[in-house]
């Protein structure tokens, strides 16, 4: 899906793997995704005035479609019990590489399975989004959609790697 706007200096390539509940690759696929205008205000609120830092980021999928005005505090399709906590740590954001001339920030993989239900429990997961919470609390950094609208069946998962370049 092409957002509206692309950043000139940010760039951000996400990795999807869905695995059926076999461990079989049923569908693998990149694309780029939108930094929500709420991330831009995080990025430049943490690192130039050094406050509102968040101590960790979570992967999360919706039911929602994201616009880049969109807020954390505005999702009503937020699927609840499937965020994936990412520490700011070497251990949450593995890999900084110096790649084409550019500084690249790697995440470490992030799988959400559906084990006991389907995820979501209802209807299809649309998006799915970087958030400084695991609740509606806290602010939405970046999303992309997915291929396609997405329920895991019962031992499905969904594989996540996102690579953050600023250029």
């Amino acid at each position: 899906m092409e957002h509206e706007k692309k950043h000139k200096w940010y760039k951000s390539i996400w990795e999807f793997v869905h695995i059926d509940k076999n461990g079989n690759i049923k569908e693998r696929w990149e694309t780029e995704n939108a930094l929500a205008d709420e991330g831009e205000s995080s990025v430049l609120d943490s690192y130039f005035r050094a406050t509102n830092t968040p101590s960790e980021f979570y992967l999360r999928l919706t039911k929602d479609t994201l616009v880049e005005t969109d807020t954390l505090s505005t999702l009503t399709g937020a699927v609840s019990g499937n965020g994936q906590l990412l520490k700011r740590t070497v251990t949450g954001f593995p890999t900084l590489s110096f790649v084409g001339g550019d500084y690249r920030l790697s995440t470490r993989q992030v799988t959400i399975t559906a084990s006991g239900t389907t995820i979501p429990k209802t209807g299809q997961a649309q998006y799915v989004f970087i958030s400084t919470t695991s609740d509606n609390s806290g602010k939405l950094i970046a999303f992309v959609a997915l291929s396609q609208g997405r329920k895991l069946a019962i031992g499905e998962s969904l594989k996540i790697t996102v690579r953050i370049t600023l250029q």
